[in-house]
């Protein structure tokens, strides 16, 4: 346990927490619906899309909390791979950045 008596998150946890920020960032940034316009260069991508549109779903319906196995389970292929994890990782900070600009 860290030291506010949390225990620390787990690598999917924090892929998950990740996704709804980067959400409510495009949702507070007028830019949610523009995520389908968004490049997609490969096919995790295709998944980093999927998985914000779901994150935006789940706060529109103010599903955060029971929301977390589907997202999980649409996520377990990347989370159960290393590499594709790192790619993911990847994706996500590019599209931060993308959204932000």
């Amino acid at each position: 346990m860290s030291q506010s008596g949390l225990a620390p998150l787990s690598v999917s946890q924090k892929i998950i927490v990740e996704i709804f920020d980067l959400a409510s960032f495009a949702r507070r940034r007028g830019k949610a619906r523009s995520l389908r316009d968004t490049t997609i260069l490969f096919p995790i991508d295709a998944l980093l899309i999927e998985s914000i549109t779901l994150a935006l779903r789940q706060i529109a319906e103010g599903a955060l909390g029971s929301g977390q196995s589907e997202m999980e389970e649409l996520l377990q292929p990347v989370l159960s791979n290393p590499n594709q994890l790192r790619q993911f990782e990847t994706a996500l900070k590019s599209l931060r950045e993308r959204l932000a600009s």
